[in-house]
């Protein structure tokens, strides 16, 4: 006797058991340029060991200056490059 063949819905079913699922949309990290224009320092402002604080890592400690790069240690001994409008200087 020969198996009857299962209808084509059931077995497209079972032929592909993952998903498939648009990527979901990315979440800006960083504020826009012009949201950052007023309120942020420029490098010209910063120099090392000033203090300053991020709106997403919080306090840090300028490490380095490279142009308008500076890089910044967190706590948690954190390090990350960052541009200088996207900090503002702790007041102390």
């Amino acid at each position: 006797m020969a198996k009857a063949k299962k209808p084509a819905k059931e077995r497209a079913k079972r032929a592909s058991p993952l998903k498939v699922v648009a990527p979901a949309k990315q979440a800006i990290s960083e504020p826009t340029e012009a949201a950052h224009s007023s309120s942020g320092t420029s490098a010209s402002e910063c120099a090392v060991g000033d203090p300053i604080i991020h709106s997403m890592f919080g306090d840090g400690t300028v490490k380095a200056l490279d142009g308008d790069i500076l890089t910044i240690q967190f706590a948690g001994n954190i390090t990350r490059q960052i541009r200088a409008d996207f900090v503002k200087p702790r007041k102390a």
